[in-house]
């Protein structure tokens, strides 16, 4: 984790050690300046990102060829740069 904790007595700050990552539990550790055991918990922050849907109400969707590997597979496969869904497109009909 790249993450720091800074000791509570001291104000120094320590690295989280590597297998102290379940949300929500307690752990103790030792500072590495001031040498004093401290506890700290685990948590982490949920985000959001919001956006449009136009084609989700009355508008149409924008669909954008899929690339990716092999090359073969996304022949005619495309995705709604809004909402994800994806089709095939057969450009013969």
């Amino acid at each position: 984790m790249s993450e720091k904790l800074t000791c509570p007595y001291c104000e120094k700050l320590n690295e989280i050690p590597d297998d102290c990552h379940t949300q929500d539990e307690q752990y103790e550790t030792e500072c590495s300046d001031c040498e004093k055991i401290f506890g700290f918990t685990v948590y982490y922050i949920k985000g959001t990102d919001e956006y449009k849907l136009p084609c989700a109400n009355g508008g149409i969707h924008e669909y954008q060829p899929i690339v990716g590997a092999p090359r073969e597979y996304f022949i005619n496969r495309f995705r709604c740069s809004h909402c994800g869904e994806e089709k095939t497109i057969n450009p013969e009909l």
